[in-house]
């Protein structure tokens, strides 16, 4: 079950980022919350990028490598606001098309056509690997070009879709920093991002994060399309490398708290409830640290659905075993301080975005539905005299719930999904075990 925020305004609200900006600005910057703070860096940064390319049209004789990596990274820094900041934020961003058609990604990259299709370029040798800034940058946009491009408009059977794209340049991007044998290129490449300008526009973990984060999102996409297609077993390796890639979100920034988030509904969906319960628990702490009112309230649901489904520490004037018994007012806390979380985030939240305030798991799933599994046990304990069960729920302490955390494969699929009728393609399998490799 999930929460959501109704809002029959939202639809008609228009999107006007220059007016969004003067609204958020105005906010004292230590007052600003986590979710804010990002979509007021990443329109700052849209209208960076969109303020050169005029440059760029305009006096072509301005335009250099070093400038056009520097918007590239500009590009790619105002997606990592915009996806740490809330889901569905993707949404607001305009660029893709723009930076297609710039053809500043070439040779990975070519131009959008009026009807959709997109030029990609893939490298020569399979080995190939990125060892300048210029070209992980170039890599880094085509992967996320080629999500947006996955997700917004048809496939084609006649050629390598469009998600193949994201997968290869996103692995590409990532195998080329990671690794004791990329040590000398890592050192390399963070001493040419730091040199290009004074306040380091992106680190190189930021672009990390950013592939695993597409990646591993690409994938879960899949499993849909597995899903609908039939296919449990395809759909599960999809599964298991979203959640290598999630797991490396937080490795790659540990103080962003979406990877959290992420990783522990990832925990949750192979019932790995105790380490669903240890991720969403730190998790809520850097929240709170960031003030990321959103991300709070998503993990303490986590926290609360996997302390139902899988116990946690007991309290200590109670004979319940340590996993085996949960307290009630916990998760019951956990749900409250979830809404009054959602409540403080919609205050400052602009309302454009109010309709992206949605939970999964959310705090419903515990009033409506494990609260009343877990008293349906303590029933059939009265049942069959078992007055150890009964006297610990007297005191809110209830057994775990015998019930699966469920697999999501509802809602629609990507426009491109086309490209999977013939089922799963290298690029998958050779991403699932890229991803493997890395959690290894």
């Amino acid at each position: 079950m999930s929460t959501s925020v109704p809002n029959s305004e939202t639809s008609s609200t228009p999107y006007v980022p220059l007016e969004i900006l003067d609204k958020l600005s105005v906010i004292p910057k230590s007052e600003l919350l986590f979710s804010s703070q990002n979509l007021k860096q990443s329109i700052e940064l849209q209208r960076e990028v969109l303020k050169t390319l005029r440059r760029f049209r305009t006096e072509p004789e301005s335009v250099t490598l070093v400038g056009a990596d520097v918007l590239l990274l500009q590009f790619l820094k105002n997606v990592y606001h915009l996806v740490s900041s809330l889901p569905g934020t993707l949404r607001f961003d305009a660029l893709e098309d723009t930076i297609a058609k710039s053809e500043l990604a070439r040779p990975f990259l070519g131009n959008m056509a009026a009807d959709g299709s997109l030029e990609v370029g893939y490298p020569s040798e399979e080995n190939a690997l990125c060892d300048t800034v210029g070209e992980l940058v170039r890599v880094a946009a085509a992967a996320v070009i080629c999500y947006y491009h996955y997700t917004n408009f048809p496939g084609n059977t006649d050629s390598i879709g469009s998600d193949e794209g994201c997968l290869i340049f996103a692995s590409l991007a990532l195998r080329s920093i990671t690794g004791p044998s990329r040590a000398a290129t890592v050192s390399s490449v963070e001493a040419e991002l730091a040199s290009l300008s004074d306040d380091s526009i992106m680190t190189l973990n930021e672009i990390a994060w950013l592939m695993h984060f597409f990646r591993g999102t690409l994938l879960g996409l899949y499993a849909k399309v597995h899903a609908h297609m039939g296919k449990p077993t395809d759909q599960r390796d999809s599964l298991i490398a979203q959640q290598s890639d999630f797991l490396s979100l937080v490795k790659r920034a540990p103080e962003n708290p979406m990877g959290y988030s992420l990783y522990a509904r990832a925990c949750l969906q192979f019932q790995q409830h105790k380490a669903a319960y240890v991720f969403a628990t730190k998790g809520v702490v850097i929240a709170e640290h960031h003030r990321a009112q959103w991300h709070r309230a998503q993990l303490l649901c986590e926290q609360a659905v996997a302390l139902a489904l899988g116990g946690g520490p007991s309290p200590a004037d109670s004979d319940a075993p340590t996993g085996e018994a949960w307290r009630t007012a916990d998760a019951t806390a956990m749900t409250q301080q979830a809404l009054a979380a959602l409540k403080d985030e919609l205050c400052q939240l602009p309302e454009v975005y109010h309709d992206l305030i949605v939970l999964e798991p959310g705090p419903e799933l515990i009033g409506k539905f494990l609260l009343p599994k877990a008293q349906e046990v303590v029933n059939k304990a009265i049942e069959n005299k078992d007055g150890a069960v009964v006297a610990r729920a007297t005191e809110g302490i209830m057994p775990v719930v015998p019930e699966l955390y469920p697999t999501v494969t509802s809602g629609p699929l990507p426009l491109g999904a086309m490209t999977l009728v013939n089922g799963p393609s290298p690029a998958i399998t050779s991403a699932n075990e890229d991803a493997a490799a890395g959690q290894q």
